[in-house]
């Protein structure tokens, strides 16, 4: 009887490993993903400009909304900031990420990725996403235990705010993100993740 070889489980540490050719790389329930790039050939992943003006534009609304609060304060964080999920099992490049003081706190040195569940996650699609990974990345997030997640379409001006266990609800251009329990005083219009 033939003894089948053991499936490797990828780590935080191995993804950290990789070569920076090009291939958008994550760790769900620690298999390695891999999404390649029509760009690889110029050793980076190419956004378009949709992408990171959304990008820019969310980051400064958070930004601005995390300054109000009392401190000790969150950090939003983007540009692809990786973060480790269910004791790193998962570790994903996310767009964009709120981090609420205590996870902020348990940060060290030990690693350049953000350890802990941040409070808000935010994807913008991009030319190279897939609806599978998309859909397999929103999963790992909310059974992580993300509280809410953001997924920004710059090409349709919509955002749909995703939470564990509820519907989620997708709001148009000339609508506003209510406030939520976990980003207290954010009523995000969505016209500004847009312009």
């Amino acid at each position: 009887m033939a003894t089948l070889a053991p499936v490797k489980r990828y780590t935080a540490e191995d993804l950290l490993n990789f070569p920076n050719d090009g291939i958008d790389r994550w760790i769900i329930g620690g298999q390695l993903r891999e999404e390649p790039s029509e760009f690889a050939e110029l050793g980076m992943t190419v956004r378009n400009r949709f992408h990171s003006s959304s990008m820019s534009f969310v980051t400064t609304l958070l930004t601005v909304w995390s300054r109000t609060q009392p401190k000790p304060r969150g950090t939003v964080y983007c540009g692809e900031i990786g973060v480790i999920l269910h004791d790193g099992d998962d570790s994903i490049g996310v767009d964009i990420a709120y981090a609420s003081p205590d996870v902020v706190a348990i940060q060290d040195d030990s690693t350049t990725l953000l350890k802990g569940i941040p409070t808000l996650i935010v994807e913008i699609w991009s030319p190279n996403n897939s609806k599978a990974s998309m859909d397999e990345k929103l999963t790992s997030y909310l059974t992580a235990g993300v509280s809410t997640v953001w997924i920004v379409d710059p090409r349709w001006k919509t955002v749909t705010v995703h939470h564990c266990g509820l519907a989620p609800r997708t709001f148009k251009v000339h609508d506003s993100i209510p406030a939520d329990t976990a980003l207290p005083g954010l009523v995000a219009p969505v016209i500004d993740c847009f312009e």
